[in-house]
């Protein structure tokens, strides 16, 4: 992932974590975890094969402060996706 946080928006520390995954744990016990994700369908109307564009989910923390900012990959498929379905 892109270095995109130079700074904290919060305390102003350049003292930033890039490119952390975020994880989604599963299962019975949560022993499973893979990295989240969000999706946009195509076709939010269809019932099957709704056509989605799929961004995993990566985060960048403030080591001072421990402020947290999302980012998601596939971005542009994901506004192409959206402005199809017309949510965009």
């Amino acid at each position: 992932m892109a270095k995109t946080l130079e700074r904290c928006p919060r305390c102003g520390s350049d003292k930033i974590i890039h490119g952390v995954p975020l994880q989604d744990t599963f299962g019975d016990l949560g022993m499973r975890s893979r990295q989240a994700e969000v999706n946009v369908p195509g076709d939010p109307a269809a019932w099957m094969f709704k056509d989605k564009a799929y961004g995993k989910l990566w985060l960048e923390i403030c080591g001072e402060c421990g402020r947290a900012e999302l980012e998601v990959s596939d971005y542009r498929q994901l506004w192409e996706k959206a402005q199809q379905a017309g949510q965009g």
